[in-house]
């Protein structure tokens, strides 16, 4: 029946909104993927599988655009019982090198369409860019999935140093509780 329904949902599904990239533990801040145009709309997925892990990317910005993203995570057991205080914090570092930490503090449910999931966000971040690449890095308190929804336009992006996925690793992604690594690492 899960078979049925994921070929159902795939099948009659739009253009994915946004540029899918899974994170592994090997995505560390020396070897993030990066965004070249963080303007353009990315989708950050990843697996925290134990205690303080992190996950990284890095998005470029000119002068003026927005930096813009969402953190989510499937409004599914375990995540959606896990307290605000321990759900993943996003550490945010300028060109300037100064470090923005944007803890969680949302806790807003919404249907996403192009996936038929249900999803929580947990945090949210938005101001003018200084022209330059921004580093993220987020922490988890302890095993989740989570993700980070980047960038406001809906066009076609380049990644570097990463691979962008598809529909078939965001599902596989809901359906995966952590502890998981795609990388296998």
């Amino acid at each position: 029946m899960i078979a049925t329904t994921f070929l159902a949902m795939t099948v009659a599904l739009p253009a994915w909104a946004h540029h899918t990239v899974i994170l592994t533990k090997a995505n560390t801040p020396g070897n993030a993927p990066r965004v070249v145009d963080g303007g353009v709309s990315f989708a950050f997925y990843g697996w925290m599988n134990k205690p303080l892990d992190t996950r990284s990317f890095k998005l470029t910005f000119t002068a003026g655009q927005r930096v813009y993203f969402e953190g989510i995570m499937p409004d599914l057991a375990p995540e959606n019982t896990i307290p605000n205080a321990l759900l993943p914090q996003i550490l945010v570092t300028t060109p300037g090198g100064s470090v923005i930490s944007v803890p969680p503090t949302l806790r807003e449910s919404f249907y996403e369409e192009h996936s038929h999931s249900q999803l929580i966000r947990f945090s949210k971040f938005d101001r003018i860019a200084e022209a330059s690449t921004y580093q993220f890095v987020i922490v988890g308190a302890r095993q989740q999935r989570f993700a980070l929804a980047t960038g406001l336009a809906e066009a076609p992006g380049q990644l570097v140093n990463g691979t962008i996925g598809n529909f078939y690793d965001v599902i596989h992604w809901y359906q995966t509780p952590a502890p998981y690594d795609p990388a296998g690492l």
